[in-house]
């Protein structure tokens, strides 16, 4: 079992198949911005008109509220973890106090939006 810190300062524990009865944490996040931008170190530049939408993540997966699901590997970075989806450059970063910031690249150009995740409580999975 790898660890590794997700949201809210909670480890996040990151099963394997030989992990018998290992619980993978789940977040829900929420963009703060309604609209992606071209760059938002500082502010919001080059906003473009293709709507940000929550998504679940987990230490295997990205899910949009759309369906769209990136399949994707974790690595730990900073006292938090990047998750990058596979085959790709696309990537979320959520930092151990839960905020996050995601890039995606949608006909070669860069989009980026940042917001704040939470853990899904067990009642809810």
């Amino acid at each position: 079992m790898k660890q590794g810190l997700l949201g809210w300062g909670l480890a996040l524990v990151l099963a394997t198949a030989s992990d018998a009865g290992a619980r993978v944490q789940e977040m829900h996040c929420l963009p703060a911005l309604k609209f992606y931008c071209g760059n938002i170190h500082i502010g919001c530049a080059g906003r473009t008109r293709i709507r940000t939408e929550p998504f679940t993540a987990t230490p295997e997966q990205v899910t949009f509220q759309d369906g769209e699901i990136w399949s994707v590997r974790d690595r730990p970075d900073r006292g938090g973890v990047v998750l990058h989806r596979r085959q790709s450059r696309d990537w979320v970063r959520i930092e151990a106090d839960g905020v996050f910031s995601l890039r995606r690249y949608t006909r070669g150009r860069a989009m980026m939006t940042r917001g704040r995740c939470d853990q899904v409580p067990d009642a809810t999975r």
